[in-house]
């Protein structure tokens, strides 16, 4: 979400966390890893339906 310039906040509620530095961290870490990342938030997903 990120790399598509979605902006933090909408990012940080998405994932549900409360604290910004939690989103923060975790985009930090997740930098150049995007792809793999955003298709297993995608399957995640799919399965919770």
């Amino acid at each position: 979400m990120d790399s598509i310039n979605i902006p933090l906040a909408e990012i940080q509620g998405i994932l549900g966390h409360e604290n910004r530095k939690t989103t923060e961290g975790y985009i930090h870490t997740t930098r150049g890893k995007s792809i793999e990342v955003m298709r297993a938030f995608e399957k995640a997903q799919q399965s919770d339906f």
